[in-house]
């Protein structure tokens, strides 16, 4: 199930339209362990819709943060069920999160939208498994 978490945002549960924009590639990240349970999967910069399929954990977190002096939308749906949106306002974060139950690790698709003209927001995605670990069958 998705969640936002952000009180700074603005959600919805509008349709975002595609409007065919692009991608900035990622920067992979560790398994190195963290005192939260999260772990990098991965960071980058999104200028347009984006597609993201991974092996990750039970728990997924996607944070965004508009980098554009104008306000954006965003659309992040997933193939275990979950979709959330918001309106990012210049320099705001806003962040997602995904979970599903099985052993690790899942597979993960998501699917990035946006409806605006302007888009460029970097982001980060972290899970409860990432590659490298140990699978946790």
């Amino acid at each position: 199930m998705g969640g936002f978490n952000n009180t700074e945002a603005a959600t919805g549960d509008e349709k975002f339209k595609a409007f065919g924009l692009g991608f900035v590639g990622p920067n992979k990240g560790s398994h190195n362990p963290s005192t939260s349970g999260r772990h990098l999967y991965e960071s980058g910069v999104w200028s347009r819709d984006a597609s993201i399929s991974a092996r990750l954990g039970q728990v997924v977190w996607i944070t965004v943060k508009n980098v554009n002096a104008i306000g954006t939308t965003i659309e992040i749906t997933s193939n275990n069920g979950g979709r959330d949106a918001a309106i990012l306002l210049p320099y705001l974060e806003a962040e997602f999160r995904f979970d599903n139950g099985g052993a690790e690790p899942l597979f993960w698709h998501f699917e990035v939208r946006t409806e605006s003209d302007a888009f460029l927001v970097n982001y980060t995605i972290e899970s409860t498994w990432v590659p490298g670990m140990e699978e946790n069958r």
